[in-house]
């Protein structure tokens, strides 16, 4: 079982996005000319004649090459080699400055074998080598260098992410899903790269972790109005409509953007839950107009926000779409059969209402009324004998009772078994809970009585 879990896990794992944070490139600084200048006199004072070659150089492209470009000329004129921590920092600096990231890898391994301070440092050492390996898609070399940096700092959050991005873009979605969790733990994360893996965990079904991202994003202040559409998606997952809806409402003041229908249909489901169907089914049909991938569940929405509103011909419409596009789906088309039978129902239309509360029962038949309404369709076709078995079924289950013996009644009447017919008067009569059948009952038992 455990097997299967971990197998429908890996299925379910996106594919995360192949852009590494290249730490090395945002957090070590750019030497300027002037500081090349100074740290170049400091080592090679008296070599005049370098320096001057790399003034006077006669190379017309030079006065166009890059600062690193000119920086890295300057040092290969100079012809040293690093020998010391710091000049294999600076060397590793200018050669990923100049994205010679073979280069940068050298000297890289050449600040941690000449490195002499805290484990911290040299932690972050090796997560920059690691992140260096990363561009070289030297993807093992990578992670040997971040369970190195994690030995010797595991509170280093940046290194969890990165480990956890190889993780993942190797298939090893367990991997990727416990470093990813260490990362937003840690005190140290981004509330912009936790905003990003709220969609990781949203599509492992973990909704409360999702939230928790797409939060730590909303309250660093980051102004991404996908943000709150992930987070009321998942909070629509968890029952939490309310909530759902004041993301959905912070969305759409924050933009008009309604990408593939998926905000405009998630704040129909909310307006639906609060009764509000004239809203919804107008925000349903922007979705689909907006390119919702699966529309057959839009117009499974639609078809009941329009019964509600009685706009009964635009729900056998909208209603006949959804069954035909749930079909295609492999979907279950139950509701969408019930709707669209009550809305040809309401427009007298008994022939359609039968033929799609049939297909409803058939798939369910705990469906409230359905008997009772399946026995006014065949009442209606005057067929008598099938409807007496519909309102009878209606009556044992307690559901449209009064209704039921009266309509029963007129079937007995259309039958000629007027016994019958008088003993459901009689019983609707007794019922008293529908005072206009109450009466209708009461003047045909006496009609009853007068012809005997």
């Amino acid at each position: 079982m455990e097997e299967t879990k971990k197998e429908s896990k890996k299925k379910k794992w996106p594919r995360v996005l192949a852009v590494v944070i290249v730490l090395v490139m945002i957090l070590t600084p750019v030497l300027t000319l002037k500081t090349q200048i100074a740290f170049s006199r400091q080592r090679y004072a008296g070599e005049t004649e370098s320096y001057a070659a790399l003034l006077t150089e006669e190379e017309t492209g030079y006065l166009t090459d890059s600062r690193m470009d000119r920086v890295w000329k300057y040092l290969k004129t100079l012809g040293g080699n690093p020998k010391t921590y710091e000049e294999y920092e600076v060397y590793a600096q200018v050669a990923i400055g100049r994205e010679d990231f073979a280069s940068a890898e050298t000297y890289l391994k050449g600040c941690i074998e000449t490195y002499t301070g805290d484990d911290a440092h040299l932690a972050y050492l090796y997560l920059r080598l690691a992140s260096i390996c990363i561009l070289e898609q030297k993807t093992e070399s990578a992670s040997a260098m971040l369970d190195k940096a994690l030995e010797l700092d595991s509170s280093l959050a940046a290194a969890y992410y990165l480990k956890g991005q190889l993780a993942a873009e190797a298939g090893d979605g367990e991997t990727a899903v416990s470093c990813f969790r260490k990362y937003i733990n840690s005190q140290d994360s981004d509330p912009a790269v936790t905003a990003s893996l709220g969609s990781v965990f949203e599509a492992l079904d973990d909704t409360q972790t999702a939230v928790s991202c797409y939060t730590a994003g909303i309250d660093a202040g980051t102004n991404d109005p996908q943000l709150y559409a992930g987070r009321a998606r998942c909070r629509l997952l968890a029952g939490e409509n309310t909530a759902a809806k004041a993301d959905l409402d912070v969305y759409f003041s924050m933009t008009e953007e309604d990408p593939e229908g998926q905000p405009a249909a998630m704040m129909g489901v909310c307006l639906m839950e609060e009764g509000a169907y004239e809203e919804a089914a107008a925000h349903f049909r922007k979705s689909v107009a907006d390119g919702y991938a699966d529309p057959a569940l839009i117009y499974s929405q639609l078809v009941v926000c329009e019964f509600a509103c009685g706009d009964y011909e635009n729900a056998v419409k909208d209603g006949v779409a959804a069954i035909d596009g749930l079909k295609k789906l492999g979907m279950d088309t139950a509701d969408a059969e019930f709707w669209t039978g009550l809305s040809y129902l309401a427009q007298n239309k008994y022939k359609g209402a039968y033929a799609h509360l049939t297909q409803a029962k058939e798939k369910n038949e705990d469906y409230p009324d359905i008997n009772y309404y399946l026995g006014v369709c065949l009442l209606a076709q005057e067929d008598y004998e099938t409807a007496v078995g519909c309102f009878s079924f209606s009556i044992e289950r307690g559901e449209q009772v009064t209704s039921s013996f009266y309509n029963r009644a007129v079937c007995f009447l259309k039958l000629g078994l007027d016994d019958q017919a008088k003993a459901d008067l009689e019983s609707g009569v007794a019922l008293g809970d529908d005072p206009e059948l109450t009466e209708q009952a009461q003047l045909v038992l006496d009609s009853l009585a007068a012809e005997e």
